[in-house]
């Protein structure tokens, strides 16, 4: 600060100049007199005290580094002894302990160390004006944890702390004097909105208008409520940020994919259960209100799972069967019955014949049965493919025949030999018959 003191009566002239006993004027150390151009004294008292009544200016710094400080907020006065509180610890200029240059801080080589982690404080004297920091704004004005925030304002000189919403963020940058970026970090914010404040060494600056947006995870629809293993489900919600979990009935999904914030995509484990489904993040976990029930898919054809038309459900899963014939008693669907009466039956030739069945739900299987009908053996499959897909276009080979000889009347446990996995549709091309030319005959089950 500064006051004006006017000189009253001249003392004892020398060579026509004014002398004036300072003592007199100023507490001892307490500033410097100026002789304005108006014969007027100002009394200038820096910053941060100087002697009687005015204590030091104080700071916290960070340690950088072992050995190496921040720099000081301001300069010191120069031949002013400049302690270091180096945990209960006092060092000073006065000891050589260190040196300063402008505000740089050099530890003296060979000395004591300084450890990052350590809690210094400065202490000096400054004529330099000190000025507590203000917030100009922020942004954005509303963030869940781990977003970024810009603050913009003055003074963030020796910046002590920093909190959002009451919590204390831990990390921070200061950029600049006018402009401080923090990451959000995890803690116990209002959902109302709440003070962004910055503390300096200086003071405090705070400013109003900051709503913390909660991350934790929601859950408001399921794709399906029935499913089975191998199958996918698509599930919506919120905040799918982060995500480490997704489990059905308790079991963890076989794979997921965050296709964004509100949705995830998961397929269900074969060791998955029935149940409730949860999103586990790394701010909460999500529960559904709905449970998914998983259809247990049979190998059929058996006792009470029968196909009675071309399109048939099943214990909740809908089965398509088609092909290229066309005679009554020996539809699509007919390959997959108990009875050994009936039988699928082409009525093209052999090389163009095919029988398909398609499930609501995708399975997998490890072998698949041909039953061969009790008819001439010429239209008994000899070739064939048996592959799978889950679009109806682009098909897979799960196994392969050649040269076959089948009797009839009788049944043929063939495994998956490649590309075994869950899906959709399964078909088999019989490619040659035991007897050229001849239409093949067969029923067929596939076993999960």
């Amino acid at each position: 600060m500064a006051d004006r003191i006017h000189v009253l009566r001249e003392g004892t002239s020398e060579n026509g100049n004014i002398t004036l006993d300072l003592e007199q004027l100023l507490p001892p150390g307490s500033g410097f007199v100026k002789v304005n151009p108006d014969r007027s004294l100002t009394l200038e008292t820096p910053s941060g005290g100087s002697g009687t009544g005015a204590p030091p200016f104080r700071e916290i710094l960070t340690v950088t580094a072992t050995n190496a400080l921040s720099q000081l907020s301001y300069t010191p006065r120069p031949n002013t002894v400049l302690l270091l509180h180096v945990r209960g610890k006092e060092h000073s200029t006065l000891a050589a302990d260190f040196t300063v240059s402008g505000k740089t801080i050099t530890i003296a080589p060979g000395g004591y160390q300084i450890l990052p982690g350590w809690a210094v404080e400065a202490e000096y004297y400054t004529d330099e004006t000190i000025t507590a920091p203000t917030i100009t704004s922020f942004a954005p004005t509303s963030a869940s944890v781990g977003a970024t925030v810009v603050i913009t304002g003055t003074g963030f000189f020796g910046v002590q702390s920093l909190t959002i919403g009451g919590v204390a963020q831990t990390t921070y940058t200061v950029d600049s004097a006018t402009q401080i970026t923090v990451t959000l970090v995890a803690g116990a914010y209002p959902l109302t909105p709440s003070n962004v404040v910055v503390v300096t060494s200086s003071g405090t600056g705070s400013r109003a208008g900051f709503t913390y947006l909660d991350p934790t995870p929601t859950i408001s629809a399921l794709s399906t409520t029935l499913s089975a293993i191998g199958n996918t489900v698509v599930i919506t919600g919120t905040n799918f940020t982060s995500v480490t979990a997704v489990r059905f009935g308790g079991v963890n999904a076989a794979n997921f994919v965050v296709n964004s914030s509100t949705q995830i995509t998961a397929v269900i484990a074969d060791t998955g259960a029935s149940g409730t489904v949860q999103v586990q993040t790394a701010f909460g976990t999500a529960t559904s209100a709905q449970s998914v029930t998983l259809a247990q898919i049979l190998a059929f054809p058996r006792a009470g799972q029968v196909m009675t038309a071309n399109t048939t459900t099943l214990s909740g899963v809908t089965y398509t069967a088609s092909g290229n014939a066309n005679n009554a008693g020996q539809e699509p669907y007919q390959a997959f019955t108990l009875n050994a009466s009936v039988f699928y039956f082409g009525v093209t030739a052999a090389g163009t014949e095919f029988l398909r069945l398609q499930a609501s739900l995708r399975f997998k299987e490890t072998t698949y049965t041909i039953f061969a009908p009790n008819v001439n053996t010429n239209h008994l499959p000899r070739t064939w493919v048996y592959e799978a897909s889950n679009d109806g276009t682009t098909w897979v080979t799960l196994d392969s025949r050649t040269a076959q000889t089948l009797a009839a009347n009788t049944q043929y446990d063939f495994p998956v030999t490649s590309n075994a996995g869950y899906y959709t549709q399964r078909r088999i091309r019989i490619l040659a018959t035991q007897a050229a030319g001849w239409p093949p005959a067969l029923r067929l089950r596939f076993n999960p």
